[in-house]
């Protein structure tokens, strides 16, 4: 699975829209995906299909559209804004660090749309599905050092490859907590192969046998300092 840079806001969104969730249908994610209304002029292309985010089944892809953002949020709004015919809403919108997020809650399904927001005269994003209440188990609890929180975590199997993205938050500053990390991971037997600083991020390379690890640190105003691992291990 390929790390999309939009994918980290995705993540963190997708279990918080909705408290609680109806019987999901016997469709998968992927077939759901498939059949979400889209305008005429959008190109929704894959990024992973049944991945498992926090014990929960999702499928991803990326959202393009020439027409202005406004256009796009509208279509949805009036789409998705028919009330089910329980207590829950059946629309939910809300802006979340650059991005426009309009949710619907269907028939055991969560479909998210997320804009970002810093290109209005297009439309640019993810488009998600998750299965509520198709867990096979649960995020775990621990982080990577005391004082972290692990927000999210979410396993892909592709070609033969693990792989595992998971989003943590901490209260230590970008450098103290790289270096901490990076003493972490090779102590476990890691090689440390690059640390290098992107657009105020901090990005760690590592790897050991038939595995590799990114990590990426960056400071997120209001949220505290987010980090972002994505590890890979070509054993299936």
């Amino acid at each position: 699975m390929t790390v999309h840079h939009g994918l980290l806001a995705s993540l963190i969104s997708l279990c918080a829209l909705f408290n609680m969730a109806g019987p999901a249908s016997a469709a998968n994610t992927s077939e759901h995906l498939l059949q979400v209304p889209a305008p005429f002029d959008a190109r929704i292309l894959s990024v992973g299909n049944e991945l498992l985010h926090n014990g929960q089944r999702v499928s991803l892809a990326t959202f393009e559209s020439p027409s202005p953002l406004n256009e796009t949020a509208l279509f949805y709004r009036e789409l998705w804004s028919q009330e089910p015919a329980d207590d829950r809403p059946g629309m939910i919108e809300e802006r979340a660090g650059g991005w426009l997020i309009i949710a619907r809650l269907q028939d055991g399904f969560q479909t998210v749309l997320q804009l970002d927001e810093e290109f209005p005269a297009r439309s640019k994003g993810l488009l998600s599905v998750m299965q509520m209440g198709s867990g096979v188990g649960t995020a775990p609890s621990s982080s990577l050092l005391p004082g972290m929180q692990r927000l999210s975590s979410t396993r892909s199997q592709d070609d033969g490859r693990a792989s595992v993205l998971s989003v943590h938050r901490a209260t230590e500053a970008v450098e103290p907590l790289a270096r901490q990390l990076a003493d972490l991971w090779q102590g476990k037997g890691w090689n440390l192969v690059s640390s290098e600083l992107y657009q105020q991020s901090r990005v760690l390379l590592l790897n050991r046998k038939d595995a590799r690890m990114e990590v990426v640190i960056s400071d997120v105003p209001g949220q505290g300092t987010l980090v972002v691992v994505n590890e890979v291990d070509d054993h299936d």
